[in-house]
C-alpha cells in the first residue's frame, strides 16, 4: 500500500495556493478536499522536515492508500476496453489508421476524459515530423500517439515514477521503445530546443508549476498544445500564458474543457 500524508490547511491560504507552493517545493500532490469544516491536501509520501517549513500547514497525518484495482477502473471508464487493454483508434482524430493499446495502470490517460481527446484532435495538424516533449505524460497515451503520427522521438516527462513505469510498459506493448523515452523533469537536459512540439494536458495550477520547472524550454519558438483548462478559466489562463510569451493560434472545446495551440514567441 502507498504511504500518503493528509495536510490540514489553515484559513490564511487558498487550497490552490497551497497546492502550487507544495509542487514548487517538489512535493507530489494527489488531490485536495474542501468543505465548511475541513480544508485538506493529500500528498504522496514526502519529508516531514520539508513540510514543517510551511507555517500554514496546521496538522500532518500519515495514512496508507489501499491498492487500486486498475483493471476494473479502466474497464469501467476506458474507451474500447477489450482483452484487458484500452484500444485507441487514432483515425478518429484525423490521423492515419493506427491502433494504440494501453494496459490499465496509475498513469492518467485512458481516453475517457475530454482533455486527452482535445490534444489528440489538435496534434495531427501541428505535428510535422518534429520531436515531441509531453509534459505530464501519465499513461503515455499522447507520447505514444505522437510517435505513431510520425515524431522521430517523443519524450514523456512525469514527476510520478509509477506513471513513468506504466508508460514504459505501454511503449513495449506497442513496440515503440526505440521512439519514446521516459524521464523525470530533472533528467531533461538543456540542448538546442527550437523545433519540438510541446504537449501539456494538466490542470491550470499544475501547468504553472510544470512550466516554471523547465526553464530550458522558455526561450524557444516552439508550438505548444495544452488542455486541462475549463471554460470559466479561459480568460485568466490566456492572461497567464500571455505573460509567458505564448500567442494563441487555435482553440477547441469539448464538454466544458478547452484545448489550445500556442506559438511561443
Amino acid at each position: 500500500m502507498k504511504k500518503m500524508r493528509r495536510l490540514k490547511i489553515s484559513d490564511h491560504i487558498s487550497i490552490d495556493d497551497a497546492w502550487e507552493r507544495l509542487e514548487r517545493a517538489g512535493i507530489s500532490v494527489a488531490y485536495s478536499e474542501e468543505d465548511a469544516c475541513h480544508r485538506t491536501v493529500h500528498i504522496f509520501n514526502s519529508s516531514e522536515i520539508a513540510l514543517k517549513t510551511f507555517d500554514w500547514i496546521e496538522k500532518i497525518e500519515d495514512y496508507h492508500l489501499p491498492e487500486i484495482d486498475w483493471e476494473s477502473q479502466w474497464q469501467i471508464h476506458g474507451m474500447d476496453f477489450k482483452e484487458g487493454l484500452v484500444h485507441v483508434d487514432l483515425s478518429q482524430f484525423g490521423s492515419y489508421q493506427s491502433i494504440l493499446r494501453l494496459k490499465p495502470g496509475p498513469g492518467f490517460g485512458d481516453l475517457s476524459h475530454p482533455t486527452t481527446r482535445l490534444i489528440l484532435r489538435l496534434m495531427p495538424k501541428y505535428l510535422l515530423q518534429q520531436e515531441v516533449i509531453d509534459i505530464g505524460c501519465g499513461s503515455g497515451i499522447l507520447t505514444l500517439a505522437a510517435a505513431a503520427m510520425g515524431a522521430p522521438m517523443a519524450y514523456g516527462i512525469d514527476i510520478d515514477e509509477s506513471a513513468l513505469k506504466h508508460s514504459g510498459e505501454n511503449a513495449k506493448i506497442n513496440k515503440m521503445e526505440k521512439k519514446c523515452r521516459w524521464m523525470l523533469p530533472s533528467r531533461l537536459k538543456k540542448k538546442d530546443f527550437s523545433e519540438e512540439l510541446i504537449l501539456m494536458n494538466m490542470i491550470f495550477s499544475q501547468q504553472k508549476v510544470a512550466w516554471h520547472s523547465l526553464p530550458m524550454l522558455h526561450h524557444t519558438s516552439v508550438k505548444i498544445l495544452t488542455s486541462g483548462i475549463m471554460l470559466e478559466e479561459r480568460k485568466s489562463y490566456l492572461h497567464e500564458t500571455g505573460k509567458w510569451g505564448w500567442q494563441m493560434i487555435e482553440e477547441l472545446e469539448e464538454a466544458g474543457w478547452i484545448g489550445f495551440c500556442f506559438q511561443q514567441s
